[in-house]
């Protein structure tokens, strides 16, 4: 099999369809497939990771077009046969890519979060909603639907790594990541909302390349120790060791509820509704929503922050998150994704 993967990432739009579409690339790559890589954004995007053997990375500014990127998916599939396109981010949208895909006897599998738009496709891919009913009124269209955690696209090192009750009974590490973006400077207001709590943490900062506040970050005096990480090809080491997780509601959600670390989550954007939605319903962590706070001020976001992490400090309670998340994400999500596209008839 060959796979071609049309991917937004970069300043503009964070990591989170990049991330998720390497989990794929690299369960492709162990099932035998060859990978190339259409990358709409930044170049730096790709740095730090580690990627399929011999894959070919097509790097090309933000500024492209639709019409421009279809233009070049017809050029490379007329230069060479790929049996599936895979197409990730929000500015793919209509009903050019399917055809042009089929004119060349490819499947398109679209990995979606934003049922409203316009799309026609082989198989859409949704990794955070799991009702088909929200299809039923969409211009979304599709032969087949991929829907909810058990299609999450965890790459094989969450799945390995397990956070296990014994080894945190005392809440004193603690891992702040707002993805690759966090245009809003969350990272550095939760730092400072946790500065107000007595006693001395661990924080360990990760910061994505396209960070805004990374120096602010860095030069962050206060109470705890704080280590802020960048260019990490992982985040799942510091899942497994980390007493209580802080993170955006993005796809690190899944790969945090696969390792099991358990989870203060704050929504950040509205297409984070239905994965705030599943881990509220499941119990699997404490769920915030960033802009009904920030609307209210930095003070009240403290309270909110420091009530969370307070709460979570019972043992009881992160190990009952712990065991919730681990429920809702087994980590094969991958396999089951390059198996529907192995049955597939074009």
């Amino acid at each position: 099999m060959r796979a071609l993967f049309l991917v937004e990432a970069g300043r503009r739009v964070g990591m989170g369809h990049l991330m998720r579409c390497r989990s794929l690339m690299l369960e492709l790559e162990r099932s035998g497939a060859d990978i190339e890589l259409w990358l709409k954004g930044d170049p730096e995007a790709t740095s730090g990771r580690a990627w399929p053997a011999g894959i070919r990375i097509h790097a090309n500014p933000d500024s492209l077009t639709l019409t421009q990127a279809e233009g070049a998916l017809e050029a490379m599939l007329s230069e060479c046969r790929a049996d599936w396109v895979v197409a990730d981010g929000y500015g793919f949208h209509g009903h050019r890519l399917h055809d042009i895909a089929t004119s060349y006897r490819a499947g398109l599998l679209v990995v979606d979060d934003v049922p409203e738009r316009t799309l026609t496709a082989d198989i859409i891919l949704n990794q955070n909603l799991s009702d088909e009913e929200a299809y039923a009124t969409s211009q979304l269209r599709a032969k087949r639907y991929l829907l909810g955690t058990r299609y999450a696209l965890i790459a094989k090192e969450y799945r390995e790594a397990k956070w296990r009750p014994i080894d945190h009974v005392a809440l004193q590490r603690i891992l702040v990541t707002f993805g690759g973006l966090d245009a809003r400077g969350l990272s550095e207001k939760v730092v400072n909302a946790l500065d107000t709590l007595s006693g001395t943490f661990e924080i360990d900062v990760v910061v994505g390349p396209f960070h805004p506040f990374e120096d602010e970050l860095r030069r962050h005096r206060g109470p705890h120790d704080i280590r802020v990480h960048k260019g990490l090809s992982s985040l799942a080491p510091l899942m497994e060791a980390c007493d209580l997780m802080i993170s955006a509601a993005g796809s690190t959600t899944w790969e945090a509820c696969c390792v099991g670390a358990p989870l203060v989550l704050i929504q950040t954007q509205g297409n984070q509704a239905e994965v705030v939605n599943t881990v509220r319903a499941a119990g699997a962590g404490v769920c915030l929503d960033a802009t009904k706070l920030l609307a209210m001020g930095d003070e009240t976001l403290t309270e909110t922050i420091v009530e969370s992490v307070t709460s979570a400090s019972d043992r009881e309670m992160r190990k009952a998150y712990s065991e919730r998340a681990k429920r809702l994400v087994d980590g094969h999500g991958a396999e089951r994704v390059v198996a529907a596209m192995r049955e597939h008839k074009i």
